[in-house]
């Protein structure tokens, strides 16, 4: 994942988000391969060093600004997403299908907002 089409222009102008956004930055530039993200993933491999209130306020300020782009996925184990993505949990239907194309029942699994840069 590119950061270079994200302006983070929103997050740097609240100076209390500005570490924060350095290393969110540095985290997707060094996960350049993945499509997409989640708040879980950032929080397991940030929050060590960042607290997870700030990196929800910096996705916040890039959602609120158009710079990032949110959709809903099922979390269907601890590593593993729905690769089907939708515009809210509503839109969610019963039945989803993980990485071997199994259906798996969505009743009782978390939708899990995902993020990803927003497309222009």
């Amino acid at each position: 994942m590119s950061t270079s089409t994200i302006n983070f222009e929103a997050a740097y102008s609240n100076a209390e988000l500005r570490d924060t956004t350095d290393k969110f930055r540095a985290w997707l530039d060094q996960n350049v391969s993945m499509p997409y993200f989640t708040f879980d993933q950032l929080c397991a491999e940030l929050s060590p060093l960042i607290a997870a209130d700030k990196i929800n306020r910096v996705l916040l300020r890039l959602v609120t600004a158009g710079q990032l782009d949110v959709t809903y996925r099922v979390k269907l184990n601890e590593r593993e997403y729905s690769e089907a993505e939708f515009n809210s949990p509503d839109d969610v239907p019963d039945c989803v299908f993980d990485s071997a194309f199994e259906p798996v029942e969505v009743a009782g699994l978390d939708k899990v907002p995902s993020y990803k840069p927003a497309l222009r």
